[in-house]
């Protein structure tokens, strides 16, 4: 397994304890970036409409160069993790209002780079988050190489495509772990959330995939599917990132 990697951690955060996260996100982030390896990272919030599943709010990337970095910052037990990352966590459950959700590390299989250039337009985002029948992961990776990627970028609102699969054995247990199949797009808006939804409103191309028997959740291929639009709101890079 080679690198980049990307980190995705969802969370929601309460409107009314927004303050008190961003106080302990601005300090946490860059607890984060310190370590080797972890060298970018971007937050970002759920654009109204478009959603496809549980209302998931807020969302953090992260890409990290080898799973190496993951050592310490993901070590899972207390004692082997940092002293800085342990006194995070316990922070972060004193914050009334804040949900962590799921967190997956994915590599890439096929369609734009991490950081050359996906990511790095600081623009909005569209996921696809997939998780298939099983023994359909073959018929999955077909589907989505000559079909679902070749739709998106034929699509007037994307931008680049990237394909990624969930890799194991890296997240501590205590860490739920999100779909194993995402399909990540740089949008060219946020206008995108209303073109890409609704089915009288999407390009021909795109409608024609979301109504495809093989591609519709609970269907023979997918056990279910997530659609998430998000906008960022900040952007991060280690010391060392922004020195090189």
């Amino acid at each position: 397994m080679t690198g980049p990697l990307l980190h995705l951690i969802q969370y929601d955060v309460d409107q009314e304890h927004e303050n008190a996260f961003d106080r302990w996100y601005n300090i946490h982030i860059l607890n984060v970036l310190q370590f080797p390896g972890y060298g970018w990272s971007s937050r970002y919030v759920s654009l109204e409409g478009g959603t496809e599943g549980p209302s998931i709010r807020c969302l953090t990337l992260y890409i990290v160069e080898d799973r190496s970095a993951f050592n310490m910052v993901l070590a899972p037990t207390q004692e082997q993790r940092p002293k800085t990352l342990v006194e995070d966590q316990e922070n972060f459950e004193t914050i009334r209002g804040a949900h962590y959700i799921h967190s997956s590390v994915y590599e890439h299989v096929s369609g734009s780079h991490l950081g050359k250039p996906l990511l790095m337009g600081n623009r909005p985002l569209l996921l696809l988050m997939t998780d298939v029948h099983p023994g359909s992961e073959m018929e999955w990776a077909r589907l989505s190489a000559t079909e679902e990627i070749p739709v998106l970028l034929r699509d007037p609102w994307v931008r680049v495509v990237g394909r990624f699969r969930a890799i194991e054995g890296v997240l501590p247990p205590w860490l739920v772990q999100g779909p194993r199949h995402l399909t990540l797009c740089e949008l060219s808006g946020e206008d995108a959330t209303h073109a890409m939804y609704a089915p009288e409103r999407m390009s021909p191309p795109l409608k024609g995939l979301v109504t495809s028997p093989g591609y519709v959740s609970s269907g023979p291929i997918i056990q279910r599917r997530f659609r998430y639009f998000y906008k960022p709101i900040s952007q991060h890079w280690s010391y060392k990132k922004v020195t090189d």
